[in-house]
């Protein structure tokens, strides 16, 4: 999938994972809503299929699009949009569990697929989790 022009700063990111071959779910609020759920949020939540160790790739992802490192997992885009890395998510099974178990979608031009809705997840954590598979 090579960078367009025309593409957002979000639709960037999401390709330049694809491009490196990690391997990435979109949780928390942000997937609730792209299932329909009626909340509202500002950033997106991204588990990552990645040692921790290794986040300095994402950060060259972020940085190489003009965005902003707030911290080693909270990243602001270009746009402004907010971006956060977790690497071990409570409440959800393991990543390869979670990644199986999946229906496919674009955000922002780029495939992903999404888990249903589990309602022995804390409702405190509105944790449907969507999936972006490289």
């Amino acid at each position: 999938m090579p960078l367009q022009s025309q593409d957002s700063p979000l639709g960037a990111f999401l390709k330049a994972l694809h491009e490196q071959e990690i391997k990435f779910i979109l949780i928390g609020a942000m997937a609730a809503i792209e299932q329909g759920a009626p909340l509202m949020t500002v950033d997106y939540d991204f588990w990552v299929k990645l040692p921790e160790r290794q986040y300095i790739r994402l950060l060259s992802i972020v940085q190489r699009f003009g965005g902003t490192v707030r911290a080693q997992t909270l990243y602001e885009l270009s746009d402004g949009t907010q971006v956060n890395a977790v690497f071990q998510p409570n409440g959800l099974r393991s990543f390869d569990s979670e990644f199986k178990t999946s229906r496919v979608g674009k955000l922002e031009g780029v495939p992903f697929a999404s888990c249903h809705w589990r309602e022995s997840l804390p409702a405190s954590a509105p944790q449907i989790a969507t999936k972006i598979s490289p």
